[in-house]
């Protein structure tokens, strides 16, 4: 059984990884871009919460891809 268990993990955590390039190439371009309208005036507070969300999300998806971070702290 606990063969079993250390094979499946260690799948996940290879599937996270192979996940973790096109979920960082999307991001960078994202965050990237809403830092060019921080300058403005008018659209200031959009490109916080733009970049701010952008941010909370990636690391909501990178923890629930397999658990690692929440493995990590139990």
């Amino acid at each position: 059984m606990n063969k079993t268990l250390a094979i499946s993990l260690l799948l996940q955590d290879a599937a996270a990884s192979a996940r973790a390039k096109p979920i960082i190439l999307t991001v960078l371009p994202a965050m990237l871009g809403a830092l060019f309208i921080l300058e403005n005036p008018i659209f200031n507070g959009l490109a916080i919460s733009l970049i701010f969300c952008i941010l909370v999300s990636t690391i909501l998806t990178r923890c629930g891809d397999s658990g690692v971070v929440l493995r990590h702290l139990v």
